[in-house]
């Protein structure tokens, strides 16, 4: 992920980079795999097969591999391989559990703390969305406005979690397509219109309001139609 939100094509170029090496490639390869669903939840993988799609000898994969598990992508499986971090119901619960705990103090905090130019940031941030047309690029805006929000707290640690939190949404939305039309509705947009004022203003209680209320509103969205991850 890039400030300017999930940056799809920064593996591929990352990984041309000569000063990498093979493990590095090889993470950012299957991490970028993982979230675009090419392996998708559930899957098994296994050090042969994949040192061979990637031409290079096993230890750099199974290097990767342990990389992938200690940050919760897949699971170890004991002589038999690397299993596919699931996607469920819950799963899907709890990271907008998670969100709803953290962005509404940083949109707080990003009132109080935000700088003129940052928040001349956030404003042409919310024009773009309004204007792209491209699915791909509307989430990518919607994500950099809520990241922007986060580094205007000045709270590193929240700002990390709150990535973390946004590449497992940008999984689910792989999985399920039709989320793309929710990043375009009038409400998506009328709630990031309601946070940016109030930063804009300077209204850290009004903020901390706004976001929590879009917090909520995304949720319900989000859950119409997720039966299929039960």
């Amino acid at each position: 992920m890039t400030t300017s939100g999930i940056d799809r094509a920064a593996p591929a170029r990352r990984g041309a980079e000569r000063n990498l090496s093979a493990t590095d490639r090889v993470y950012l390869a299957l991490k970028e795999q993982i979230l675009t669903v090419h392996l998708a939840p559930d899957s098994v993988v296994l050090e042969q097969d994949l040192a061979e799609e990637f031409g290079v000898s096993k230890t750099p994969v199974r290097d990767a591999l342990r990389l992938l598990a200690h940050e919760g992508w897949v699971t170890i499986i004991p002589r038999r391989g690397y299993l596919v971090r699931s996607l469920r119901l819950e799963d899907v619960t709890e990271l907008f559990a998670l969100r709803q705990m953290i962005e509404p103090p940083l949109a707080g905090q990003a009132a109080e703390r935000g700088t003129p130019a940052q928040k001349a940031q956030l404003a042409e941030l919310l024009d773009r969305q309004k204007e792209e047309a491209d699915p791909e690029m509307a989430f990518q805006t919607a994500v950099a406005f809520h990241l922007k929000i986060a580094e205007m707290a000045r709270n590193s640690r929240a700002e990390k979690v709150l990535r973390d939190l946004l590449e497992e949404l940008y999984r689910i939305r792989n999985m399920l397509p039709w989320l793309d039309a929710a990043i375009q509705q009038p409400d998506e947009i009328i709630g990031h219109g309601g946070i940016l004022q109030a930063i804009l203003d300077g209204d850290a209680e009004q903020a901390v309001h706004r976001m929590d209320q879009h917090s909520r509103e995304s949720l319900v969205q989000k859950f119409q139609g997720l039966s299929s991850l039960r």
